[in-house]
C-alpha cells in the first residue's frame, strides 16, 4: 500500500468565510464545554494561532473539517474588541467525495497518543510558566489537572499527604445534570437551601 500526502497545499485564506463540512442544523457533530471554549479563548491570546484549518475545496466552496471551534471562539474575541487577522493558515485536504471527507473529520477528532505524567512535568518546566496560569490555556482529557497541580505543589513544598494530614471521610450525593446550565441551576438551589456544593466536569 502506497502512502501518499494529501495535504494539497497550505494557504492563506479568509477565514470568516468558512463554512462548516456538517451542512445539517440539527446535527451536533462535537460539543465543548464552556470551560474548555474559555480554554480555548485564553490560548488564543496568550499563544496567538499556532494550528492551521484543515479544509475540503468542493463545489465551489471551503469547508472545515477541522478548526469549528477555533473559528468561534475567534469570532467571539474578536466581538470583544481583540484585533484577528483577515487571512490565517489552513491546510487543503485532498478528498474525493463527502465519504472521505467525512472520515478524515473523525480522524481529526481522534487522540492516539497519552501525555505521561513525567512528560507533563517535564513540558511545564520547560515552559518556565506559571502552573495556575497554564492550567487555564490547556485541556488534557487524560489529566486530571487540578489534582496533578496539588500534587506539584505538594512535592515542592516537601509534605506527605498521608503524614501530614488525617483522613475525614466525607458523604456526599452526586447529580447528573445535562447540561452546564441545568447544573448552575441545581448547585444555585441547593446552595441556598444551605447544602456545601462543589462543581465538578467528568
Amino acid at each position: 500500500m502506497n502512502i501518499t500526502d494529501r495535504i494539497l497545499k497550505t494557504e492563506k485564506i479568509a477565514w470568516r468565510e468558512l463554512e462548516w463540512f456538517i451542512i445539517e442544523k440539527n446535527v451536533e457533530v462535537k460539543e465543548i464545554l464552556q470551560s474548555n471554549f474559555d480554554k480555548l479563548k485564553k490560548s488564543l491570546l496568550e499563544n496567538s494561532v499556532i494550528q492551521t484549518f484543515a479544509v475540503w475545496e468542493h463545489d465551489g466552496k471551503i469547508v472545515i473539517l477541522d478548526g469549528r471551534e477555533k473559528q468561534k471562539a475567534l469570532q467571539e474575541l474578536e466581538n470583544e474588541g481583540h484585533t484577528i487577522p483577515d487571512i490565517l493558515s489552513a491546510n487543503f485536504i485532498e478528498c474525493k467525495n463527502t465519504a472521505e471527507a467525512a472520515k478524515v473529520v473523525l480522524l481529526y477528532s481522534s487522540i492516539y497518543a497519552k501525555l505521561t505524567e513525567e512528560g507533563l512535568s517535564y513540558l511545564i518546566a520547560l515552559t518556565q510558566t506559571d502552573l495556575n496560569k497554564l492550567i487555564k490555556e490547556i485541556e488534557l482529557p487524560s489529566f486530571n489537572l487540578s489534582k496533578f497541580v496539588e500534587k506539584q505543589l505538594t512535592e515542592e513544598n516537601g509534605i506527605s499527604p498521608l503524614k501530614e494530614f488525617n483522613y475525614t471521610p466525607q458523604y456526599g450525593v452526586i447529580v447528573l445534570c445535562e447540561d452546564e446550565e441545568k447544573q448552575k441551576i441545581i448547585y444555585e438551589k441547593l446552595s441556598g437551601q444551605g447544602y456545601s456544593c462543589r462543581v465538578v466536569v467528568t
